[in-house]
């Protein structure tokens, strides 16, 4: 999973307007401890969600920031037990049940990071990257076809999201399944993923095809993309 990319999914949250929340106090210091945040100023951003859950110990969203404050200063532990004590508040928070999966995934605690995607989903069951996440959570603890169930989930909700069409050509490699890790890269390709080794991937797939020639010309791309695996394969495959 792109970890930028989860930063970005949990920090944006918590640049909301305050009218926009949803049964949560919304006090002065809260909008100062945001306008900080978004200045990156954690010191001062931190100062004043402490004075938002002092003056008011059930604002959720005033414990997730500090929570974001702790996630972006790389002190998990800490990031945790804010969003813990945001759910004690309000056990519908759904974006900190999403932070706090995300957060466990990151430390490789995916069965603690299934749990709470799982009530990410039931919470909110349209939140299609929710089933992005869970289809990773899924393949991290082996069960690969509960992970290609969810990745064609992500597909019909939004057919044109690239990093999905890479994850399932993955999932499909696990299984052997090569052709069709070969459309799914195809199109990951078409669509512009962010990965590095799309075309190393695309190659190997290519050649376990039988594909050499191909596949080769792929394994190429991939090493002038910058992937170190392509040499290593086209040292094994090529030659």
């Amino acid at each position: 999973m792109n970890w930028n990319k989860i930063i970005y999914l949990l920090f944006v949250p918590i640049m909301a307007n305050c009218q926009h929340a949803d049964k949560q106090p919304c006090d002065d210091s809260y909008v100062k401890g945001n306008n900080y945040l978004l200045s990156f100023d954690f010191n001062n951003a931190l100062r004043e969600f402490n004075a938002a859950t002092s003056l008011n110990s059930n604002n959720a969203f005033a414990y997730y920031g500090k929570a974001t404050i702790a996630l972006l200063n790389g002190d998990f532990d800490n990031a945790i037990n804010e969003v813990d004590t945001a759910l004690q508040v309000d056990p519908n928070f759904t974006i900190g049940y999403y932070f706090r999966s995300s957060v466990n995934a990151r430390r490789g605690h995916h069965d603690k990071a299934l749990r709470d995607i799982n009530k990410v989903i039931s919470l909110k069951p349209d939140f299609f990257y929710a089933y992005f996440a869970r289809a990773i959570y899924e393949h991290a603890l082996g069960d690969n076809q509960s992970a290609l169930a969810d990745i064609d989930k992500v597909i019909a909700y939004k057919p044109g999201y690239a990093e999905a069409y890479y994850n399932r050509a993955v999932y499909h490699n696990d299984q052997g399944d090569y052709k069709n890790a070969l459309n799914d890269m195809v199109k990951a390709i078409e669509l512009k993923s962010d990965n590095v080794d799309v075309f190393t991937l695309k190659g190997y797939f290519e050649l376990m095809l039988g594909n050499r020639e191909e596949g080769c010309r792929d394994l190429e791309k991939g090493k002038e993309a910058g992937d170190p695996k392509a040499q290593l394969y086209m040292d094994k495959y090529c030659k």
